[in-house]
């Protein structure tokens, strides 16, 4: 990278003299010239200072104890100036990227744009090199951000919720985000809202400063949205997108069937969220929408269970219409070894502690078949298109 382009062109953009250069820019293990009592200008001085800054930073890490950050205040102390060292360094970094774009200094060395030169040389991937070049971009043209961000009134996280924002803007949104009077307006959301929230009330700026854009954005998510069931011998994958809307309705209707954590409740939340989703459904599937129709049975989990399988089951006391399984799933694990396993109407083999449950509330319907599975009787004397007879149609042969 030829380091005098890349000043000059910095310092046309700012309005700051340029400094004297030395030629291209390397990775060197030498001594700093400061060491070699040598004259320090241009880069070599940039590069010296920082690295006597990260001489510093190692020499405050190694030296901190474990006593020191007891006292109240003291943690929080170094945390905070931390934090400042990550905003002046975001700052400093996106300077030199806009340079480096600017001037095309990365062209000659395979990266088909300077995001693409940043992910391979920094090693931190290609969503690292975009995000730190969108980043740059934002500070670039909003000048008053970057200040708020050096001086600490706006923190990282700040200007990263912006630079996502002002890249998915469009033209009018862009035009008022860069102008003065918004970036007053920026700055001012910053310093009354933590990142989160201000990444909500940005987004809700940009609804007002422009509707339609704002509703193309939902129908764009919306028009992404997916859905993926994938069945695996040990579980059910599931992959997908909502819109936002429809991932809040989603995300409160989890929230309304999922009861408070007793005290000895060891699920993860992960887990109590897979076992509200079973619940939300098992609910739909007992109450299914439209009036109550004679032609159609509720829709549900339908299995099928043979004879030898079903004394089997009694034979623990598990009986349609109790509440619990008397024998409990450890007694059904007994008796159930070498019974026909019960299965789905896809085939699915279900578990003793499934199958337990589903006799606590279920509907038994006798389906008699004959030596080459041909259906002789299925437990009605009337053929009529029944519930029963829908059960037979599609009852595995």
């Amino acid at each position: 990278m030829n380091v005098a382009s890349t000043i000059d062109a910095r310092s046309a953009r700012t309005g700051s003299a340029p400094g004297p250069s030395t030629g291209r820019l390397s990775v060197r293990s030498t001594p700093s010239p400061e060491s070699r009592n040598e004259p320090v200008h241009g880069i070599d001085l940039v590069l010296s200072r920082l690295d006597d800054a990260l001489k510093e930073m190692s020499r405050a890490r190694t030296g901190l104890t474990e006593d020191q950050m007891r006292p109240q205040g003291n943690a929080q102390a170094v945390l905070d100036r931390l934090d400042r060292i990550d905003s002046l360094v975001m700052g400093f970094r996106s300077q030199v990227l806009v340079t480096v774009e600017e001037t095309r200094s990365f062209t000659g060395q395979g990266d088909r744009d300077a995001a693409a030169w940043r992910a391979r040389t920094s090693r931190q991937g290609s969503g690292a090199g975009a995000g730190q070049l969108r980043t740059a971009r934002t500070l670039a043209d909003m000048p008053r951000v970057e200040q708020a961000l050096v001086d600490g009134r706006m923190t990282a996280a700040h200007v990263t919720s912006l630079a996502r924002v002002s890249a998915q803007a469009s033209p009018a949104v862009g035009e008022i985000l860069t102008s003065v009077d918004g970036q007053a307006e920026v700055v001012a959301l910053a310093r009354h809202h933590d990142a989160q929230r201000f990444s909500r009330a940005l987004t809700s700026l940009v609804a007002r400063w422009d509707p339609s854009a704002h509703q193309t954005e939902h129908d764009a998510a919306r028009a992404a949205r997916f859905l993926i069931l994938s069945q695996a011998p040990n579980g059910t994958m599931i992959k997908g997108r909502l819109d936002p809307w429809a991932g809040k309705k989603l995300r409160l209707a989890l929230e309304a069937v999922s009861d408070r954590p007793a005290v000895d409740d060891d699920r993860s939340p992960e887990q109590r969220s897979a076992d509200a989703l079973e619940t939300l459904a098992g609910h739909v599937l007992d109450t299914p929408p439209g009036p109550p129709s004679t032609s159609t049975e509720r829709p549900h989990v339908s299995v099928v269970i043979s004879e030898r399988t079903w004394n089997a089951v009694r034979s623990t006391g598990s009986t349609p219409r109790t509440s619990v399984p008397t024998g409990g799933t450890g007694h059904l694990t007994q008796v159930l070894p070498g019974c026909e396993p019960v299965r789905d109407l896809d085939g699915l083999t279900v578990p003793p502690s499934e199958l337990g449950r589903l006799l606590c509330d279920c509907e038994l319907s006798r389906v008699v078949l004959g030596a080459d599975s041909e259906v002789l009787d299925h437990g009605r004397d009337q053929r009529l298109f029944t519930p029963a007879q829908r059960r037979t149609w599609v009852s595995p042969r």
